[in-house]
C-alpha cells in the first residue's frame, strides 16, 4: 500500500523500496551462509563511499539504494529499510516519523562519511571553459538565492576579473528532493549570510502559490527559520532555478550545455568524477580553498558531538585552511531485531560498519572524503556496538592512516582520463584558485 509522506509527495510502498535497494549495487561477492543480506537506502552524499566499501566487502551482502536524506529517514521509520542514512538527523519538520522509528525501530546514528558541500560550475568564457572560479561566502548565499543572477555580478570578486563583461545570466540547478545538500547550504547561508538569507525567505514566503505552481510542495522549516531540505524552485526576483531530483540528475544539469553558464551544488566526489570544475569559497580567514580531505577534515573540527550522536556544525571557524561548508553523513543503525530487520541483518550491517569507519577510511581521501578523526570514530564505534551482533568494540573501526592525505585540485584532472580519475593522488593544495580562459 502506499504511504503518503510529507510536502505532498508521494513514495512507493514498503515493497516497492525493497525491490528498488535489491536492484541497485547488489554485491558481487557471494554472502557466506552466515551472512545475512541487509538492505538500506537514502543519502546521494555519502553514497559514492558506501558503493566502495560494498565492492571492497564482497563477502557481506549489504545493498544500498541511493536516493536523498530525506527518503533515507522516511523509509526507515515506516519500516521499508532496514538501515537508513541521511546528512541530517530527524527534525520537528519531520511530523511523527522520528516517534514512529523510535517505537518501532529505535535506532543509534552512526556517523560514517565527511565531505565538503561542491559548487560544480559550467562556464566558457569565448569557447574555452573556465576552470578557476573564487565566491565569497555572500556570492555563493546570493547565487543560490537569486540576489546575484549574471556572471558579470562576481567580476568584483578577487580573482574573477575575468568575468567583466560576461553578460550571461547564471542558471541556477538546485535539488527538487528532500536534499541533505540543500540543507547544509541553506544550514551555511543562515550561519555566514542571515541577511541574505532572511530577504530570500521573505520572498518565497510572499510567494508561496508561484512556488507551489513551479512545484514546490513547501518546507514549513523555512516559515520557522530553520534550514530546509527542499529548495524552493523560484529564486528571489523570479528566475527559475533549474531543479533536479537526485545527485546524479544534479551533475547532468550542471554537465548539460543546452543549460549553460550553470552552477550547482553537490557533495565534491560528484564534482570530482564528472570532472567539473569546482570553486573555491573564501572562508573566514579570508582564503579561498577548495574542498578536498585537508581542507574539509579541517572545517570539521569545528563541528561538535551533540547527544543524538551527530554534529552541530560550525561554518566560521577561523582557520585558514579550513573549507566550509561541509559536513558528515549518517548510517541510521536498529538496535533491536525488530522487523524488518534481523539478527543477522544486524550483524551484517554492524560488520560492514565496523569496516566502513575503520580500513574502508583508508580510500575515504581518493575520493575526496576526509577520513574520520579518531575521535569521530570513537563516536561512531560506541553506536555500532548498540547494534545486535556488532563485533567486539576492539575489532571494530581499527585502520592505519595514511601519513598524508591526497588532494585532488581541479586543472590537472583534466590530463586524467575519467576512468582513473578517483584513482590518482595528487599531492598538491590548491589555494586561491582564479579564473582562467
Amino acid at each position: 500500500m502506499l504511504k503518503r509522506f510529507r510536502h505532498g509527495r508521494w513514495w512507493v510502498g514498503a515493497g516497492a523500496i525493497f525491490l528498488l535497494a535489491f536492484s541497485v549495487l547488489l554485491t558481487p561477492g557471494v554472502a557466506s551462509a552466515a551472512s545475512t543480506p541487509v538492505t538500506g537506502g537514502g543519502s546521494s552524499f555519502a553514497f559514492p563511499e558506501i558503493q566502495q566499501w560494498i565492492a571492497d566487502e564482497p563477502s557481506l551482502p549489504v545493498n544500498y539504494a541511493d536516493s536523498s536524506s530525506e527518503v533515507g529517514r522516511f523509509s526507515y521509520a515506516a519500516g521499508a529499510l532496514q538501515y537508513g542514512a541521511s546528512d541530517l538527523p530527524y527534525t520537528a519538520n519531520d511530523g511523527n516519523a522520528e516517534t514512529q522509528a523510535q517505537t518501532q525501530h529505535p535506532f543509534v546514528y552512526v556517523p560514517i562519511s565527511a565531505a565538503g558541500l561542491a559548487f560544480a560550475f559550467n562556464v566558457e568564457i569565448n569557447g574555452t571553459p573556465v576552470t578557476g572560479l573564487n565566491l565569497t561566502q555572500q556570492d555563493v548565499c546570493q547565487i543560490f538565492t537569486g540576489a546575484i543572477n549574471n556572471w558579470d555580478q562576481l567580476a568584483g570578486t578577487p580573482g574573477d576579473e575575468a568575468l567583466a563583461g560576461v553578460n550571461q545570466p547564471i542558471t541556477v540547478v538546485t535539488r527538487s528532493d528532500g536534499a541533505g545538500e540543500s540543507y547544509v547550504l541553506s544550514q551555511y547561508c543562515l550561519a555566514v549570510d542571515p541577511t541574505d538569507w532572511a530577504t530570500f525567505r521573505t520572498y518565497v514566503l510572499g510567494n508561496e502559490a508561484a512556488e507551489g505552481a513551479a512545484g514546490w510542495a513547501g518546507d514549513a522549516d523555512l516559515a520557522a527559520g530553520l534550514p530546509i531540505e527542499n529548495w524552493p524552485p523560484v529564486l528571489e526576483g523570479g528566475d527559475a532555478a533549474v531543479q533536479e531530483n537526485g545527485a546524479a540528475a544534479d551533475v547532468n544539469a550542471v554537465e548539460n550545455p543546452n543549460n549553460g553558464f550553470s552552477i550547482g551544488y553537490m557533495a565534491a566526489p560528484y564534482a570530482i568524477t564528472a570532472r567539473l570544475p569546482m570553486a573555491s569559497v573564501e572562508n573566514a580567514a579570508g582564503d579561498f580553498l577548495q574542498p578536498n580531505a585537508t581542507s574539509v577534515q579541517d572545517a570539521l573540527a569545528y563541528a561538535e558531538a551533540n547527544s543524538l550522536g551527530t554534529f552541530d556544525l560550525n561554518f566560521t571557524g577561523s582557520d585558514p585552511n579550513a573549507y566550509f561548508p561541509a559536513t558528515y553523513s549518517y548510517v541510521i543503525a536498529p538496535t533491536t531485531t525488530n522487523a524488518p530487520t534481523s539478527a543477522g541483518a544486524d550483524a551484517t550491517l554492524a560488520q560492514f560498519l565496523c569496516y566502513a569507519v575503520g580500513a574502508g577510511q583508508n580510500q575515504a581521501a581518493s575520493l575526496l572524503y576526509a577520513p574520520l578523526s579518531q575521535q569521530v570514530t570513537a563516536i561512531s564505534v560506541n553506536a555500532i556496538e548498540q547494534i545486535p551482533g556488532a563485533p567486539p568494540a576492539s575489532s571494530c573501526g581499527t585502520t592505519t592512516p595514511p601519513a598524508q592525505l591526497p588532494e585532488f585540485p581541479y586543472p590537472a584532472l583534466a590530463l586524467i582520463p575519467p576512468v582513473a580519475a578517483l584513482g590518482v593522488a595528487f599531492w598538491w593544495r590548491r589555494r586561491g584558485s582564479y579564473a582562467q580562459h
